[in-house]
């Protein structure tokens, strides 16, 4: 039976510990080759193998890729304190501020970068950045 989203976030939000087989319906067993390689993406139910590249070869999967990391990107990013009243202010004058926020490497500026790491997440399911410090203190984030 396949669940509507609402569902399967319905059930892992009543059972923080649903495993992938309560989502599914079925188990998976770790030698499941077939499950396993369709469901990272290295074969799909053609038998042809899709990539990054081949996929983004597609308008479709390029304009969404596009939409949702612009979108991410341009969302408002802060650092924030907590106030003794529980409420929250900007630190502006925290370290961290001016890269997460302004500029998080010489080459890019805030919008471009995180657009580059959610584009990442959306393709390749993570992203890694390089933490440049500066006697202890990060100076920049390279992707």
């Amino acid at each position: 039976m396949i669940k509507t989203l609402s569902q399967a976030l319905g059930t892992a939000a009543a059972k923080p510990s649903a495993s992938m087989s309560s989502w599914l319906g079925k188990s998976i067993r770790l030698s499941d080759g077939g499950f396993w390689s369709a469901f990272l993406g290295a074969q799909s139910s053609s038998g042809k193998a899709v990539t990054v590249d081949k996929a983004m070869r597609l308008s479709a999967v390029w304009a969404c890729v596009r939409i949702i990391s612009t979108s991410v990107a341009s969302l408002p990013l802060s650092i924030y304190r907590r106030l003794p009243d529980g409420g929250r202010e900007t630190a502006r004058d925290f370290p961290l501020y001016d890269v997460v926020h302004n500029s998080p490497n010489e080459d890019m500026a805030a919008f471009h970068f995180w657009q580059a790491v959610v584009a990442s997440m959306l393709l390749w399911g993570n992203a890694y950045c390089e933490i440049h410090r500066s006697g202890g203190r990060v100076i920049a984030l390279d992707f």
